[in-house]
C-alpha cells in the first residue's frame, strides 16, 4: 500500500584499507524498521561494520483521509480528471508534518523530468498546480 522497499547506494568513499558506502533504504509501512535493519545486518559479512547515520520512519496516510480527499477533489476541479491517490517510496517534506502528505501534480501528457538533468515544469502545469493548491487550502481553512 505504500510502495516497494527500495535501496540506493549513493556514495562510495575509500582507501586501500577502508571503504564507506552510503545507502538510502526506503521501506514500506508494511515492514518494520527493526526488521529491515536486522535483515540488512544478517546479509553483511562479519568483517563489515554497520553505522546508521539517520533514520526517517515510513509515512502512510490512507487515501480516504479527509485531507487527501480534498486534494483529489481540487485536482479534479482544476483538471476535469478524477484521479486516485498514489503511494511512492520517496522521502518527502511530508514526513516532518504532523498530519500531511506530499502532493505533486503531474498531469497526463506532461514530461516527468523530476530529479533529472534540466528538471523543469511547464508553465501551464504550474498554473494548474497553483489552482489545485489554492482550492485545497481554501477548503481546509473555510468554516
Amino acid at each position: 500500500m505504500s510502495g516497494e522497499l527500495t535501496m540506493n547506494i549513493g556514495t562510495f568513499h575509500g582507501t586501500k584499507e577502508n571503504w564507506k558506502i552510503g545507502m538510502n533504504i526506503r521501506y514500506p509501512v508494511t515492514h518494520s524498521y527493526e526488521d529491515v535493519v536486522r535483515n540488512l545486518r544478517s546479509l553483511l559479512p562479519a568483517s563489515v561494520d554497520y553505522e546508521e547515520v539517520d533514520h526517517m520512519p515510513s509515512l502512510y496516510v490512507p487515501k480516504d483521509h479527509p485531507g487527501v480527499r480534498v486534494l483529489l477533489d481540487a485536482y479534479e476541479t482544476a483538471t476535469g480528471i478524477r484521479s486516485d491517490a498514489e503511494a511512492i517510496g520517496g522521502a518527502t517534506y511530508a514526513r516532518v508534518l504532523e498530519n500531511g502528505v506530499a502532493f505533486g501534480a503531474i498531469f497526463p501528457g506532461s514530461p516527468d523530468t523530476a530529479h533529472q538533468t534540466d528538471e523543469c515544469v511547464r508553465i501551464t502545469d504550474m498554473q494548474k498546480a497553483v489552482e489545485i493548491y489554492k482550492t485545497a487550502i481554501y477548503e481546509w481553512t473555510k468554516e
